[in-house]
């Protein structure tokens, strides 16, 4: 694919998409040419490799996008850095429209029996997403900088990872904690509970 800074991958069917991050958008990834573009966010302007809002997860509804992670509503190169703790958002690929802002780097969305999960990396929470009262609840606070989510039967598996002592990093309350630990957390779907 080149260097496209890609975050997340998805079956579409028998094509395989990826979040194209530094180009802002969803792809399709296939043996003619190095990507592409399926969708990008509304407010982005152009595809160019500045990596402008951060886009980094993508929820399937089946075979189809539903639901996009990214750290910030920005149409310049790197825009999203500057409320990068506070600023991202959740938008409806359907719709282009942001449902969910001003959220802790939200990352991995995932639907799983019809309801919308996702990561807030900079707090290490796993939540559920309630997209009718536009709300979630935390299920589960865990000792990392949370990245990757996947299911197999009853369980989440959750990516957890140290964080680079960076200038992107460094203000985390998580790059301050002695506890925090790499590996992989498994929780319990139906009651969130860490196994």
């Amino acid at each position: 694919s080149g260097e496209v800074d890609i975050h997340d991958l998805e079956w579409a069917g028998d094509k395989l998409l990826a979040v194209n991050t530094l180009f802002s958008c969803l792809t399709i990834i296939d043996d003619n040419c190095s990507f592409r573009p399926k969708w990008k966010p509304g407010f982005v302007t152009a595809l160019a490799p500045e990596d402008r809002c951060h886009l980094n997860g993508v929820a399937m509804d089946g075979d189809k996008p539903k639901y996009v992670t990214a750290l910030g509503k920005s149409d310049k190169a790197k825009g999203w850095r500057e409320k990068m703790l506070e600023g991202g958002i959740i938008m409806d690929v359907e719709s282009n429209e942001v449902i969910f802002s001003d959220l802790p780097m939200p990352h991995s969305p995932r639907i799983y029996d019809g309801d919308l999960y996702m990561l807030l990396s900079a707090t290490g929470e796993v939540a559920k997403v309630d997209t009718e009262a536009g709300s979630y609840d935390v299920i589960q606070k865990l000792p990392g900088f949370t990245r990757g989510l996947a299911r197999h039967g009853d369980y989440l598996f959750v990516g957890l990872s140290k964080l680079r002592n960076t200038h992107t990093f460094g203000d985390l309350e998580l790059a301050k904690r002695k506890d925090v630990i790499s590996g992989i957390a498994v929780l319990h779907l139906a009651t969130g509970a860490l196994v």
